[in-house]
């Protein structure tokens, strides 16, 4: 009876953590948008927000001009959502905070951003404490702590000034959902 009570748990929990990955997902590329060409040398600079490094860590035989939709979620699953344990946050609101900033920032400074703000160790991980401690949170505490963590982050760096208003609007759609 315990393993039948523990595998309906498991099973109940993976589905959980699917339907918080394809409610981020699905935002993250709403925000992506199409195909970024860079004008200067006129070809694709990213696909749904996938720069070339990133698609060869994943796929060295793929190209943004071959990537699918379907490919790019399955990277963004394995390089990020399981990278970094991004299902262990019960809220989908909250995961998609989260993976937006590590999926647009360096990971590890997007991490430690949030570790700051939440009163963390600021290592670049996110531990079983801090997670806990941003799920206790909830979305409605949490997102006005991530929206100006992020945003003082963003300002910060040089692009500010080119991308500044994109950003923020990005930003503070993702803490008012």
């Amino acid at each position: 009876m315990k393993k039948i009570l523990v595998i309906l748990v498991a099973l109940s929990f993976y589905a959980y953590a699917n339907q918080n990955f394809d409610y981020a997902v699905k935002h993250l590329f709403e925000f992506e948008g199409g195909d970024k060409i860079d004008k200067s040398i006129g070809s694709l600079h990213s696909r749904y927000g996938i720069t070339i490094p990133t698609l060869k860590r994943y796929n060295k035989n793929l190209t943004l001009y071959t990537i699918t939709e379907d490919q790019a979620k399955d990277l963004v699953y394995k390089l990020y959502w399981l990278e970094y344990d991004l299902d262990r946050f019960m809220d989908k609101r909250v995961a998609l905070l989260i993976m937006d900033f590590v999926y647009n920032s360096n990971p590890t400074n997007a991490i430690k951003v949030m570790e700051k703000a939440i009163g963390g160790e600021k290592d670049g991980k996110l531990s079983v404490g801090e997670v806990a401690k941003i799920n206790y949170m909830g979305y409605k505490t949490f997102a006005p702590i991530y929206v100006n963590a992020r945003l003082n982050y963003l300002k910060s760096l040089k692009i500010w000034h080119r991308f500044g208003k994109g950003l923020e609007r990005r930003v503070t759609t993702l803490g008012n959902l």
